[in-house]
């Protein structure tokens, strides 16, 4: 009986986590440099941010100069892959 109380408790709490990290995401831009395993990463990345967060995610093709200068001035985009 313990046990089942237990597992009962664990997988609702799980579902109160799982709901407030999809909720707290919101928009996220990532970049995609232009190197083969960049782009693998990138689609990695993309999937489990908007499928397992619920992220609205926008990728943004770059290489790694300009990805800097513009984390640096603006603060965008928000993941630099690779880097």
């Amino acid at each position: 009986m313990e046990l089942k109380m237990l597992a009962a408790s664990a997988a609702v709490a799980l579902s109160f986590s799982a709901t407030s990290a999809s909720a707290d995401c919101g928009k996220v831009s990532i970049t995609e440099m232009d190197w083969a395993s960049s782009a693998v990463v990138t689609a990695v990345a993309n999937f489990l941010m908007s499928q397992g967060y619920g992220c609205d995610v926008q990728v943004v093709p770059s290489s790694t100069v300009p990805a800097l200068t513009s984390l640096a001035e603006t603060g965008e985009p928000d993941i630099l892959t690779e880097v």
